[in-house]
C-alpha cells in the first residue's frame, strides 16, 4: 500500500505542460464550457485538458516554492466560482467520473485511467486549505471559504470517500483527510454522521461493512504503510467514531465484526515488533504509529460499553494485549517529558477500559473471562515484567483483580440456581462445590439460559419459548439481555450487600402509615452496583430514598417504578424493600438492570453452618454431628461470620481457577 506517492503517480501526467500557473489557468478559461454529453469510458480531449490544468495548479500549491504556492492559491480562489470556473469542473468530475454509476462504466482502460487520475488530483486539490499551514494562514478559515464557495462539496466529498474505501483505492488516506480536515468542522460533524446513516439506511451501501473491510485491508498491509497513511488511518478512525458511536450505525458496526477488526489492528502494532523494530521511539514515524495506536485504542474502548462486546474483546485477548504494549507505555513517558500537553496516553485509555470492565465484572460471564486472562498474565510473567508500572493503568488493574476475586468468592459460596428449569431437583447446591460439577447446556438459540440436562431444557421450553424469541430479536440488534445465571447472581449480591450493611440499613423506619394503600410511601434502600468507584460492598454504594426521590432516579424507568409500587403495596409491616441497580446490557447512561427484593427489617443473617459445611467438604474434613445439627445457641455472630467470609476471600485470592462456570463456558 506504500508504493509511489500520489504526487509521483500523476507527475508524469502534468508533463511540464505549463511554465507557470497563469498558463494553466488561461487554458482552463478557454476550456470553461462543460461537455453536454459525456461517456466516462470515452472521455473527450476537453476533459483531459481541464484535468491537466487542475493537476498542474494542484502540484504548484503543494510542491512549489513559497511565492509560487501563494500566487497559485490566490489564483485558484479567484477562479473558483468565476473565470476558469474551477469549482464547476470539480463538481462535474466528481459527479460524472468519481461517482459515475457503475452500470455506465468506466469499461475501457482510458476510462479507468481517467477515474484514477481524477481521484488523485481532486483529493490533493481539495486539500489546498491544509497547504496554507506553511504560509501561517488559518486552515479552518480557508476551509470555510471553500465550503461557502461550493456548498455541495461536503456531501459530494463524503460520497467519494465511501467510494474510494469500497474500491480500496490508493487515495483513501487523502480523501479521509479531505473529509475530516476540510469538509467538516466540529459544529458540522453531526451532518456527516446523519449522512452516513442515510446512506446506510437507503440500502445502496453497507457503510459499516465498508468500514470493517477497510480496517481488515490496512491491517493486512500494515507493514507497507508510511507516515502519510498512518495519518490518514488516524483520520479514518476518527470519522468511523463520529459516524458510528452512540448512533444508528453503532450496532451494525459491532454486529459486522467491528471489535475483532479493531483488535487485530491494535494487535498488529503491539505484537509485531519487527514492523517498528528499526524505528527509534523518538522518531516522527514512531510518533505517527503511536498516535494511530492511541486513536485505535480509543475507538475500541468506546465500543466496550456492554457485556456482549466486552466478552468478545476478552475472548480475543484484550487484557493480554495490554500487558504486551510495554514499548508504547515507555513512549508515553517520552511524550510527557517533551510536550506540556501531550494529549491522551495509551496507558490512560487502557485504564479506562479496565474501569469499564470492572463495572461489568458482576456478570459471571465477564468475571470468568477476566480471571482466565488474569491467570495467563500472571503465570506467563507478563505482570511481573511490566516495569515500571504505569499509572493509572496499574491501579485500575489491581482494583479489577480484587473485584473479580470478591465476585468469584461470592459466587462459589452462594446457592446460585444454575439450572433454568424451575422444577429441577438440583437447583440448590453451592455453585463452587467441586463435587457438583455438571456440564450445563445453553439454549442454542439465545444463550440466555442453561440447563443441567436436555430433559430440563425440554420441560422448560413452554415457559422459555416467548423469552427466547424476544432475546433473539434483541441480539440481532446488538443487545444481549442478562442471562438467567446473571440475574441469579445479581440476587446473591443484593443479599450479601444487605447482610454486610444491615445495621446501617435498618436505622430508618421503612413504613409510613399502616394503611395498605399508603404503603407505597415507604422508603427503600437503593444499591448502585453499577457505580464504577470503590469495591463491590462499599457502603458508599447505597442510599435510602423516599418514593418521590426514587421516581426521579434516572435508572428508574416507569415500568420499574410500577413494579416497585406493586411490591411496596404488598409488603408486610416491618419489611424493607431493596433495589439493586446493575450495569445495563445496552449503551445508555440512564439504563440499568433492576433487582427488587424484600427483606425483614430484623437484621438478616447468613447460614454460617452451611458455609462451614461447604468449607469442610472442600478440605476433605468431617463435621461433628453437633456442628451438622447446629443450634441457635452456637450460631456464629454476624461479626464472626463476616470474618470467616473475609478469610475465604483471602484464601481464594491466591487461586485463579474458574470452577463455578468451567462447564457453562
Amino acid at each position: 500500500m506504500q508504493g509511489p506517492t500520489d504526487y509521483q503517480l500523476f507527475k508524469s501526467f502534468i508533463r511540464q505542460q505549463f511554465t507557470s500557473h497563469e498558463g494553466a489557468m488561461a487554458r482552463l478559461r478557454r476550456n470553461n464550457k462543460l461537455p453536454v454529453a459525456f461517456d466516462v469510458s470515452r472521455p473527450p480531449v476537453q476533459v483531459w485538458n481541464a484535468l491537466g490544468s487542475i493537476a498542474y495548479l494542484t502540484d504548484k500549491m503543494h510542491n512549489g516554492g513559497s511565492k509560487a504556492r501563494k500566487d497559485t492559491m490566490a489564483s485558484v480562489k479567484k477562479n473558483w466560482s468565476s473565470g476558469a470556473n474551477i469549482g464547476l469542473w470539480v463538481t462535474f468530475l466528481i459527479e460524472n467520473v468519481a461517482l459515475a454509476d457503475e452500470s455506465k462504466g468506466p469499461f475501457t482502460p482510458e476510462g479507468v485511467d481517467l477515474l484514477d487520475k481524477v481521484l488523485r488530483v481532486l483529493s490533493l486539490l481539495l486539500l489546498y486549505p491544509d497547504a496554507v499551514k506553511a504560509e501561517t494562514e488559518d486552515v479552518d478559515v480557508e476551509a470555510r471559504i471553500l465550503r461557502r464557495a461550493s456548498p455541495n462539496l461536503p456531501l459530494l466529498s463524503t460520497n467519494v470517500w465511501l467510494r474510494v474505501l469500497e474500491l480500496s483505492h490508493a487515495t483513501w488516506h487523502t480523501w479521509s483527510a479531505v473529509v475530516a480536515l476540510i469538509m467538516y468542522d466540529g459544529s458540522h460533524f453531526e451532518a456527516f454522521a446523519d449522512h452516513m446513516t442515510q446512506v446506510n439506511s437507503s440500502g445502496k451501501l453497507d457503510v459499516t461493512r465498508i468500514y470493517i473491510c477497510h480496517l481488515l485491508l490496512v491491517t493486512q498491509h500494515f507493514g507497507d504503510m508510511g507516515e502519510q497513511r498512518f495519518i490518514g488511518l488516524q483520520l479514518f478512525m476518527s470519522l468511523v467514531y463520529i459516524s458510528s458511536f452512540k448512533g444508528p450505525l453503532y450496532s451494525p458496526f459491532l454486529l459486522n465484526g467491528g471489535i475483532p477488526a479493531l483488535f487485530n489492528l491494535l494487535k498488529m502494532f503491539i505484537t509485531r515488533p519487527k514492523l517498528l523494530q528499526r524505528t527509534p521511539n523518538d522518531s516522527s514515524d514512531f510518533h505517527c504509529a503511536a498516535l494511530l495506536l492511541i486513536e485505535g485504542a480509543s475507538l475500541l474502548g468506546g465500543f466496550l460499553a456492554t457485556p456482549m462486546w466486552i466478552s468478545q474483546a476478552l475472548d480475543l485477548g484484550l487484557l493480554i494485549l495490554m500487558f504486551k504494549a510495554k514499548r508504547f507505555f515507555a513512549y508515553d513517558k517520552i511524550r510527557e517529558s517533551k510536550e506540556k500537553d501531550c494529549g491522551r496516553k495509551l496507558g490512560d485509555i487502557f485504564s479506562e477500559m479496565l474501569n469499564t470492565i470492572k463495572v461489568f465484572i458482576v456478570y459471571p460471564s465477564i468475571r470468568t473471562r477476566f480471571l482466565k486472562s488474569m491467570k495467563h498474565i500472571i503465570d506467563s510473567g507478563l505482570e511481573e515484567n511490566l516495569q515500571p508500572r504505569p499509572e493509572p493503568f496499574w491501579s485500575s488493574w489491581e482494583t479489577c483483580k480484587l473485584r473479580a476475586n470478591y465476585c468469584k468468592v461470592f459466587f462459589n459460596h452462594s446457592m446460585v440456581r444454575m439450572c433454568g428449569y424451575e422444577g429441577c431437583s438440583s437447583k440448590g447446591y453451592p455453585a463452587g462445590e467441586e463435587g457438583q460439577k455438571i456440564r450445563y447446556l445453553k439454549c442454542s438459540a439465545c444463550s440466555s439460559v442453561s440447563y443441567c440436562s436436555r430433559e430440563c431444557g425440554k420441560k422448560d421450553w413452554p415457559n422459555h419459548r416467548k423469552r427466547c424469541s424476544r432475546n433473539r430479536q434483541l441480539m440481532k440488534k446488538g443487545t444481549k439481555p442478562p442471562s438467567f445465571m446473571d440475574t441469579e447472581f445479581f440476587t446473591v449480591l443484593v443479599r450479601v450487600y444487605v447482610f454486610a450493611h444491615a445495621s446501617q440499613m435498618t436505622v430508618f423506619d421503612p413504613l409510613g402509615p399502616q394503611l395498605p394503600l399508603d404503603r407505597i410511601k415507604r422508603q427503600s434502600v437503593v444499591i448502585y452496583f453499577d457505580d464504577p468507584t470503590g469495591e463491590v460492598l462499599s457502603p458508599d454504594h447505597f442510599k435510602i430514598l423516599d418514593p418521590e426521590s426514587l421516581q426521579k432516579e434516572k435508572r428508574m424507568y416507569p415500568r420499574v417504578f410500577s413494579a416497585w409500587k406493586r411490591i411496596a403495596s404488598n409488603a408486610k409491616d416491618g419489611e424493607v424493600i431493596v433495589i439493586g441497580f446493575f450495569p445495563a446490557v445496552k449503551d445508555d447512561d440512564s439504563a440499568a438492570i433492576p433487582i427488587i427484593r424484600v427483606f425483614p427489617r430484623d437484621r438478616p443473617r447468613l447460614d454460617y453452618r452451611e458455609l462451614r459445611r461447604r468449607r469442610a467438604e472442600r478440605n476433605g474434613e468431617k463435621l461433628d454431628d453437633d456442628e451438622n445439627e447446629g443450634s441457635d445457641s452456637d450460631e456464629e455472630s454476624d461479626s464472626d461470620g463476616a470474618e470467616r467470609l473475609e478469610e475465604d476471600i483471602g484464601e481464594e485470592e491466591g487461586r485463579f481457577t474458574t470452577s463455578g462456570l468451567e462447564c457453562v463456558e
